[in-house]
This record gives C-alpha cells, sequence and structure tokens, in this order.
C-alpha cells in the first residue's frame, strides 16, 4: 500500500475529484465518471441551438470548444499573413497592382450601371406607357 497522493492531469479528473470531495457519500465511482463525461461533453462539444419563441430551430451555433479553437486560429492565421506580407512585400505589392489593374475597368462598368440603372427603367417605363 502507498502513501503517495495521485495529482489528476486532465480536466475531467480534477472535475470529478472536486465534486467527489463535496458529494462523494451520495454518487459512486462509476456514476460520477458518467457524470462528468456528459457535462464534458455537454459543455464543450455541444452546439448551441437557438429556439423561437414557439420551440422551433432557428439557428445552430458551433459548439464552445468550436468557439475557441477557431478564435485561437484566426489570430495565428492574422500573424501568419501579416509575417508572409512582410517578408514578401514586393510580391504581394505587384498583386495588389495586378487586382487593381484588371478589376477596375469592371468596377468602373458596375458603378455606372448601378448610377443609370434607375434612368433606363424610367425611361423604358416611359416608353412602354406612351406606346401602349
Amino acid at each position: 500500500m502507498t502513501t503517495a497522493v495521485t495529482v489528476p492531469t486532465t480536466f475531467a479528473e480534477r472535475m470529478k475529484e472536486r465534486i467527489k470531495d463535496s458529494i462523494a457519500d451520495l454518487m459512486t465511482d462509476e456514476e460520477l465518471s458518467k457524470l462528468v463525461e456528459r457535462a464534458t461533453e455537454e459543455v464543450f462539444f455541444k452546439k448551441d441551438k437557438i429556439t423561437d419563441s414557439y420551440g422551433r430551430l432557428t439557428e445552430t451555433k458551433p459548439s464552445f470548444l468550436h468557439s475557441i479553437i477557431k478564435e485561437l486560429l484566426e489570430e495565428q492565421v492574422r500573424l501568419e499573413v501579416s509575417r508572409y506580407m512582410d517578408n514578401h512585400s514586393q510580391e504581394v505589392m505587384e498583386a495588389i497592382s495586378d487586382v487593381i489593374k484588371l478589376g477596375a475597368g469592371e468596377a468602373i462598368i458596375r458603378a455606372l450601371n448601378e448610377k443609370f440603372q434607375m434612368d433606363f427603367n424610367n425611361l423604358a417605363m416611359s416608353l412602354q406607357s406612351n406606346m401602349g
């Protein structure tokens, strides 16, 4: 028999130990393990379901763990993109220049089309009413 104290290493083990200290005489170790497993699954992995006032599902949001991972990865990606742009500034500037050159004509045509679209519609309606 050993008197060494074992220190729980995982989150689930630490959670189980804390609950066990509080309600040890109410549950068996097996029941407590199942409870911790279910709670961990619920908190970290279950998608958040949003319902309306009638109880109908209107939206499903990613799990808490998914949200944390996404946030951490987005920050990492921003840093890597920034680092890449700093280290390859010439290539980045050339790419930006190409996009501007190739996209400028299309952007001008789209802007003119949007600007005159209402006038063209009004003219078409006026011609239709005069002819009909």
